[in-house]
């Protein structure tokens, strides 16, 4: 487990977790250090005791309020229920789809739940977040958000990437490999890319350039700051790249008799 301090006002906390033949995929929790605090997702069950401890230690249950749920992918929402549980006064931010995928899960009691829409915003004491809908996502109740303050963009698993096995960081990779573990995380993720107008990618991709974002934070990349365009153009050539397909049986049974 990493901890960063992306901003004065964001921490990541990250896991890394190997897919076998693939590479390594990070996941993210995040802490927004507002008036009013906020946590971004909560990694998966297999994590939920170490990335609760670890929340701990970036939080002030004084302040914590709320918990944003990006969707309801497994590796999301491992620590949802133990946090509320353990916090009494956070609220769950999320879609109407996220909170009914949410509680199939185990019940949330919907006076602990804050439902939001794209364009949606919520007050945070000291700024006020807007929400967004990724370009790409793999899931319908995804949600994001723009913090006017930070100049961060939430992009739930949008602008991901598969690190080659070993590495942690993009700061251990060349130019030409974080484009490649970012289209490779695309083409896992969203394979659908490749059947996106050329041209709506395009404006979508626009649109949030246009917010002046100095940080995209993904669920699923090292956190960093400062290299947006590079995200932006890691996602222009997911399109072209061809879907991933995997492991055949035949190659695992290969792979599990070496």
């Amino acid at each position: 487990m990493i901890i960063t301090a992306v901003h004065p006002d964001i921490t990541a906390i990250s896991t890394f977790h190997t897919i076998p033949a693939v590479g390594v995929l990070t996941i993210n929790s995040f802490v927004l250090d507002a008036q009013q605090q906020m946590i971004i997702d909560t990694g998966t069950t297999s994590d939920r005791g170490r990335m609760g401890a670890a929340i701990a230690e970036q939080v002030d249950p004084d302040r914590l309020r709320w918990l944003w749920v990006t969707h309801t992918d497994a590796d999301h929402i491992g620590g949802v229920h133990d946090l509320l549980a353990a916090y009494p006064a956070i609220t769950v931010v999320t879609t109407y789809t996220g909170w009914i995928k949410l509680s199939t899960h185990a019940p949330v009691n919907p006076k602990r739940i804050r439902l939001i829409q794209p364009g949606g915003t919520l007050d945070l004491g000291d700024r006020v977040i807007t929400a967004i809908t990724p370009p790409l996502f793999d899931a319908p109740e995804t949600i994001g958000f723009f913090d006017p303050v930070s100049k961060a963009l939430f992009s739930s698993d949008c602008f991901g990437a598969i690190l080659p096995d070993g590495a942690t960081s993009l700061d251990q990779l060349d130019d030409a490999a974080v484009l490649d573990a970012q289209t490779l995380w695309t083409s896992i993720d969203t394979p659908w890319v490749t059947k996106i107008d050329r041209r709506l990618l395009a404006e979508e991709l626009d649109a949030l350039s246009q917010l002046g974002p100095t940080s995209i934070l993904s669920g699923h990349l090292p956190a960093t700051a400062g290299i947006v365009d590079q995200q932006l153009d890691g996602i222009r050539a997911a399109r072209d790249r061809s879907p991933f397909a995997g492991l055949s049986h035949e190659q695992l049974v290969e792979m599990l008799e070496r």
